[in-house]
């Protein structure tokens, strides 16, 4: 039997009315395009706005799913949008095109998010903006900006952050390490045998293995923590807030023993090794300093064995091999 009491089981003008409260009332009243969906996707309330976009009465779109709404390729962008929203995800505006009552298409960008401010099972708020053809325009151009930062900022091979981008983050992390007189630990990891892998297998298979590896990475590492690629097989890890020298060391063993397993990368099985350089700073460095002593740390890890972690200071400490406690 429907529970009378939730405007999520309600339908028509009573459900409406029921939902047009509070925050609701507010949007409708702003000319928001805002709709609430079901875990079904199925519209349980739309504000005046809304109905207007689709050139419908609000009444007219009760029950009905998202997708009945927009072309086929638009409803599985903005089901997976949904899905997103559903899970917890704030979904950033996407653009697509939706058919209106008389069959037309109109260019618009949906957001969507969880919300408790509307009863039910995962309900999910879903905002439309339409896109006028200079907003399309707009919306164009800055996309081609924002690919060219990408390109200016990440390494187009893993994602992650470049080596100028890098440099900024690290200035940054100084910066802060010296206001808050916080203790800033610089990880400079170089594989072990990547060379033959490429030797072996081919590039295309060691880039497969190089974007594995900063993915292995990233696992072992914090929110606030940075992963970067340097280039060929060089990653550096920027971790602040750090205790100690014997918890960085810790880190760079568990990025050691993350990458120091089997992988497959297009089809072959293969296995590589790292090495680390830890280098810590209250801010006093520069970053190009840190880096520079992080680096002469790593080459110290490498001559002692390979597959260690080795913390400079004032000429290394060595941190131990991986498999010591």
């Amino acid at each position: 039997m429907a529970d009378r009491d939730s405007p999520m089981r309600e339908t028509g003008a009573s459900r409406r009315s029921a939902g047009a409260d509070g925050i609701w009332s507010a949007l409708d009243a702003a000319r928001v395009a805002v709709a609430i969906v079901d875990a079904d996707a199925r519209i349980r309330w739309t504000s005046t706005a809304f109905g207007t976009l689709f050139a419908a009465e609000v009444h007219q779109l009760d029950g009905r799913t998202v997708d009945e709404l927009l072309p086929r390729d638009a409803a599985e962008l903005v089901g997976r949008a949904l899905e997103r929203a559903r899970r917890g995800d704030t979904v950033e505006p996407t653009a697509t095109v939706i058919l209106d009552s008389f069959g037309s298409t109109r260019h618009v960008a949906w957001s969507a998010a969880r919300t408790s401010a509307w009863p039910g099972t995962d309900p999910i708020a879903v905002v439309v903006d339409e896109l006028t053809t200079e907003r399309r325009l707009r919306r164009a151009h800055q996309r081609s900006n924002l690919d060219m930062v990408r390109r200016a900022t990440l390494d187009p091979l893993t994602g992650l952050p470049n080596r100028a981008n890098l440099e900024l983050i690290l200035a940054s992390a100084l910066r802060r390490a010296s206001r808050d007189h916080a203790l800033l630990a610089v990880l400079f990891c170089d594989l072990d045998g990547f060379k033959a892998v490429n030797d072996e297998h081919g590039h295309a298979t060691g880039d497969a293995l190089l974007q594995w590896v900063g993915r292995r990475m990233s696992h072992q590492l914090r929110n606030s923590d940075t992963l970067a690629r340097l280039g060929g097989d060089e990653f550096v890890v920027v971790a602040e807030d750090i205790v100690d020298g014997t918890a960085a060391v810790h880190l760079a063993r568990r990025l050691i023993a993350a990458v120091d397993t089997e992988a497959v990368a297009l089809g072959a099985t293969v296995r590589v090794g790292m090495s680390v350089g830890v280098h810590l700073s209250r801010g006093e460095h520069s970053s190009h300093d840190l880096l520079a002593e992080a680096d002469r740390a790593l080459y110290q890890a490498k001559r002692s064995g390979k597959g260690r972690a080795v913390l400079a200071d004032d000429g290394g400490l060595d941190g131990g091999p991986t498999g010591l406690p």
